[in-house]
């Protein structure tokens, strides 16, 4: 099992993370229903999580203490604010065509892999024998979850969303190995702060060029502030808190809590199901995440 508190406590963290991030493909898709394009959708919850994250940074440590960044790290930062936002907008587009439930399990269960194998090439060392059998099972699961044929997802382009939903798996990967690397260095209000401030601008030049629609409702705009607040400045702040006390390969395999999360929510808002091999999909999950918990740890 993970052996200290501070990783059992990092775990739990990421844990609770994942689960907040599970709620996000529902509420996107209410929000596409309200005419907000994936940018859109994007633009107003990074715009809203800065606005907090500024405020209360610079009540903490005011403009030169929020700036005041190794050199070394200002790479990182600009890349973890283009790999965050880059992800959620592609995630958040894969959702009209293959459904809440397969974007979000291809997104989050490719992305542990691409971070094993960025570890190996970069000579991180070989992952430990519960992190190979926790990835096969969660691979295994995507495999039989994208083979069931008969999912209601109400999607409209099964070949182009899976697309998307690899490229959001990747941008993410880069979310968590910037984060890791942040984090030894960085506090997470720092991190994120300047990450969700950097996706928005991106989102807004790229909105430019696409146009950005508004909420058209007091309760679109409540959709909103709850996408910049608790799947945005309040999971992504436990995530990095994690991040400090687990590995990167642990992390990714972590948030298989949020496929599970928006598979259930998906079920019961928008009527999503799987026949019985998809559910034989999300065991296997189920066990990479269990397998995970009883990975040793700190590994860096």
């Amino acid at each position: 099992m993970i052996h200290t508190r501070s990783a059992r406590t990092g775990a739990l963290f990421i844990i609770g993370a994942g689960g907040l991030w599970g709620t996000i493909g529902v509420i996107a898709q209410w929000l596409s229903d309200d005419g907000l394009s994936a940018i859109s959708t994007g633009f107003w919850r990074f715009s809203m999580a800065a606005v907090v994250l500024l405020s209360y940074s610079l009540w903490r440590m005011g403009w030169r203490g929020l700036f005041r960044l190794p050199q070394r790290d200002a790479g990182l930062v600009f890349a973890n604010g283009f790999f965050l936002a880059a992800s959620q907008t592609l995630y958040i587009a894969a959702i009209p065509m293959v459904g809440v439930t397969i974007s979000t399990l291809v997104t989050i269960c490719v992305a542990p892999l691409i971070v094993v194998m960025f570890g190996l090439v970069s000579g991180g060392g070989r992952p430990n024998r519960s992190v190979i059998a926790a990835l096969i099972a969660a691979l295994l699961g995507t495999a039989l979850l994208m083979a069931d044929s008969h999912v209601s997802s109400g999607g409209t382009d099964l070949i182009s969303g899976t697309i998307l939903s690899l490229a959001a798996a990747g941008t993410y990967a880069g979310v968590v190995l910037c984060g890791h690397r942040l984090t030894q260095r960085c506090a997470p209000l720092h991190i994120n702060t300047l990450s969700f401030a950097l996706g928005a601008l991106m989102l807004g030049g790229v909105g430019l060029f696409t146009g950005i629609q508004t909420p058209s409702t007091v309760g679109g705009w409540g959709l909103v502030v709850y996408l910049g607040v608790f799947p945005s400045v309040i999971a992504y702040g436990l995530f990095l808190m994690g991040m400090r006390a687990v590995s990167a390969e642990v992390a990714s395999i972590l948030t298989l809590t949020e496929p599970l999360a928006a598979a259930l929510l998906a079920a019961w808002v928008f009527s999503e199901s799987l026949t019985a091999w998809g559910w034989v999909g999300a065991g296997l999950m189920c066990v990479g995440f269990v397998l995970t918990l009883r990975t040793p740890e700190r590994a860096a």
